[in-house]
């Protein structure tokens, strides 16, 4: 997932999508590695425990990864 991610980032680069808005190289990798944590979360935990952690915050897990896969749909 992080390299998909990472992929996404510069394939994504000459466009301002939610992972290149100024980010810099720090911010691009912590990114990087919070959305493939969160994602390998998603497909290790079961569906109630996910359902529970995605909630938190106000659904920011699960927008996020709802991010990314708009973002870098198709690469």
């Amino acid at each position: 997932m992080i390299e998909t991610v990472a992929r996404c980032v510069k394939m994504k680069s000459g466009k301002a999508s939610i992972l290149d808005k100024g980010l810099g190289k720090e911010q691009h990798r912590a990114l990087k590695n919070t959305t493939g944590a969160v994602e390998i979360l998603r497909r290790v935990l079961h569906e109630d425990e996910w359902e529970k952690f995605a909630s938190w915050h106000g659904e920011r897990w699960r927008t996020l990864l709802a991010d990314v896969e708009k973002e870098c749909n198709g690469v």
